[in-house]
Order: C-alpha cells, then sequence, then structure tokens
C-alpha cells in the first residue's frame, strides 16, 4: 500500500469528489440489482479528493462518507474493490493510482462544494462548514489546517477559491408540521411510485408552474405522507421565503371549527389564503360529508388556484370515489395531475428493507431479506414495520 506524501506543486486537472462519485455511481447503477444499488451505494456521500505526488506517478484519495458506521462497513468489505475499479475508470487511470476510503459522516458536517479554479482547471472537493470561514466575509477564521477538510493529505486549501453552496434546512419550519424523517433523500422509488415521485419533485422545484393542483392517491401505507413532506422540506431548501403549510384534513376540519366558534373566519381564511404559497392536505377524503368545511375549502382553493399557488392533496382514493364529496370538488381535484401509488413490487421492497436495515444499523443477510420481501407485500409501512419487529426480536433474543 502506498503511502502519502505532500501534494504535487503542479496540481492535475482532475474531476472533484462530487462530480468523480456521480460518475461512478452511474455506472454502479447498471451494474448492480436496484436494491442493492440503493441499499449501499446511493446513500454515500463525497467527502474529498485528494492528489499526492508518488515515485511512479500521482496516487488519487477518494474519501467518502457512509450515512452509519454499519454501511461505511459493510460498503468497504462488499464493493470496495467495485468502487475503486469504476474510479479508477472514470479517471482515466489504472486501478493502483486510486485509493477509495469509506468512513462514516462526521457528526454537524455539511455537503461538499465542488471547486474549479484557474486555467489549469484545478478541481477538488472540501467540506463547506470547514471552509465557510475563509470564504465569507466577517466570518470566523478557518481552521489552521492548510489542507482541505476532509480529504487528508492532497492539494493544500490555497490552490483553490472556495465557493460554499447554501445549505438545506433539515428541520421542520416554525408553523409548518413537517416531520424531518420524511424527505425525498428517505424515500425509496420503483415502478409502482415512479410518476408520483417525479410529480413531487417538480413542484417541489417550482411550485405553482406545473401540477397545480396536484393529487396523489392510493391505498394506505404507501408513502403519500412521506411525498407531502418531502415535498414541503424540498420547497423550504429551495425557496426559504415560501409559505408553507401542511395539515391533515382532519386537523383543517378542527381549526375550522374552532375559528368558527371563536367567530374568526376572516382569521382562519387570511391563514390559509394570504398567507400561504403551497398547501399541502393530507387525507382529503375526510372532508366527506362535512358541508361547511367543504365549502370554506372550495373558497380557499380557488383562492390559491387563480393566485397560481401550489396545491397538493392526498387520498385513499381517486377523486370521484370519494363519496359524501361534493361535485364542484372533485372536479376542481383534476384540474391539475392526478397520479396513484400502487404497492411496490420484490425489488423495491427489497430496496426499503436494506435502507431500513441501515438506518436501524443491523446487519440483514440476504436470505432473511427475500423472505421479509416475498412474506410481505400489501404496503411500505407493514414492510417496515414487520423489519422492526424482526431486528428488535433479535436484538433482544441474540
Amino acid at each position: 500500500m502506498r503511502s502519502p506524501s505532500p501534494p504535487s506543486s503542479s496540481p492535475t486537472a482532475e474531476p472533484g469528489a462530487a462530480e468523480l462519485l456521480r460518475v461512478m455511481t452511474t455506472t454502479l447503477r447498471e451494474q448492480m440489482s436496484l436494491f442493492a444499488y440503493r441499499g449501499f451505494i446511493e446513500p454515500l456521500l463525497p467527502a474529498g479528493l485528494s492528489v499526492t505526488d508518488e515515485g511512479d506517478g500521482p496516487l488519487f484519495v477518494l474519501t467518502l462518507w457512509a450515512t452509519t458506521p454499519f454501511l461505511a462497513d459493510w460498503v468497504r468489505d462488499n464493493y470496495g474493490e467495485a468502487l475503486t475499479r469504476v474510479g479508477a475508470a472514470a479517471l482515466g487511470r489504472d486501478v493502483r493510482d486510486l485509493r477509495v476510503v469509506v468512513q462514516p459522516r462526521p457528526a454537524g458536517s455539511v455537503p461538499v462544494a465542488v471547486l474549479r479554479d484557474g486555467d489549469d482547471g484545478v478541481a477538488a472537493a472540501v467540506d463547506v462548514g470547514a471552509a465557510a470561514g475563509r470564504a465569507a466575509p466577517g466570518a470566523d477564521a478557518a481552521p489552521t489546517d492548510r489542507r482541505l477538510a476532509g480529504t487528508g493529505d492532497g492539494v493544500a486549501a490555497d490552490d483553490v477559491r472556495v465557493v460554499p453552496l447554501p445549505t438545506r434546512r433539515s428541520g421542520p419550519r416554525p408553523g409548518c408540521r413537517l416531520d424531518p424523517r420524511y424527505s425525498f433523500d428517505t424515500f425509496v422509488t420503483g415502478p409502482a411510485n415512479q410518476m408520483a415521485y417525479s410529480a413531487a419533485w417538480q413542484v417541489a422545484e417550482r411550485p405553482g408552474a406545473r401540477y397545480s393542483p396536484l393529487f396523489l392517491f392510493g391505498p394506505t401505507g404507501l408513502g403519500k405522507t412521506h411525498l407531502l413532506h418531502a415535498i414541503g422540506h424540498e420547497t423550504l431548501g429551495r425557496h426559504p421565503g415560501l409559505r408553507v403549510a401542511l395539515l391533515s384534513a382532519e386537523q383543517w376540519v378542527n381549526e375550522f371549527i374552532a375559528d368558527s366558534h371563536g367567530k374568526r373566519f376572516d382569521a382562519f381564511r387570511r391563514k390559509f389564503r394570504d398567507d400561504v404559497d403551497v398547501l399541502l392536505i393530507d387525507d382529503i377524503q375526510f372532508l366527506a360529508g362535512k358541508a361547511q368545511s367543504q365549502d370554506e375549502f372550495f373558497h380557499t382553493f380557488n383562492a390559491l388556484y387563480e393566485a397560481h399557488k401550489q396545491i397538493v392533496v392526498t387520498s385513499d382514493r381517486y377523486p370521484h370515489e370519494i363519496a359524501g364529496l361534493e361535485d364542484r370538488l372533485k372536479t376542481r381535484l383534476q384540474w391539475g395531475l392526478v397520479t396513484d401509488m400502487r404497492p411496490p413490487d420484490a425489488d423495491t421492497r427489497k430496496a426499503i428493507l436494506l435502507k431500513k436495515a441501515v438506518d436501524l444499523g443491523c446487519a440483514l443477510p440476504y436470505d432473511v431479506l427475500d423472505f421479509v420481501a416475498a412474506s410481505v407485500t400489501t404496503s411500505v409501512r407493514a414492510l417496515e414495520g414487520a423489519l422492526v419487529r424482526l431486528a428488535a426480536y433479535a436484538q433482544l433474543t441474540r
């Protein structure tokens, strides 16, 4: 094994960590099964790319972050050679010229930025949190270590211009009921939910521009609520100035009744018509049979739609199949895009189990994974519940 040496005085124009990982994962996705790729390769994050000057040529060291120590160990043991092979191919070099280091992501770290500077096309990646002090005027001083954070021995920090990326908000916004566990990053896609996922993503990218309203429907436990929260998180991350409101139809009814009893009609209407840019309503079927709540939602819907604001609604059935819902509401809910979510196929169920196993920090043998995926087919919620019970039983009984 080569030992690191001082960085080369003439940096080479090579892709940064983020770009290199993107090329590698694109290649591996075509070579691996869907559930293995999404369970172990997709969660990896770029931490840094360094170049050291060896006697027989440069040695590139790619550092990757895994979300948990369990994932880091598993990737090193089972996919280390594959990562090195496709990484070296992406660099146009021999496998001996690249070392891939996989380690758990440090607490409090933030995403990395790909840096490019000068005519030489120097490229590298740094931990934005460690370097932002040197990039932002008036910020605290950067660490005294002049090498790029997270890369170990590598390109000197003075060789690049630090360009920090804006960080995303990861927690719920005050006044907006968002669950931090539900994001696009934690949602596992497959043929049964790909259209719904893509539509939700486009809505978060450009709220109100397309697919308003967006109506997601399907049996319980398939991820409709997850996508609803993911839209809220992604919208706030991309458009911090927008006002997002997420609530269930039951919460809508309860707030409407409370404000009606207090004769606060104007406050209620202002809250959901004037002070909202993105309205996310879960389980709209709960409005069935509630005439006054439906009437208020009808006028709120019209006000938001005419103002080109975003509306996303979920239900357990198609709009026209919701008994007790007024026809004028059924019609309006179909003005935008209506897409269903179906139970996941076998590969998607395996991918969900692998991702959940990584989150739980438990090893899941493939024969057990196949058995659980084949036995629980009704919903994602039931699938995750089965794995949690299995993991708890194994831990308690050893």
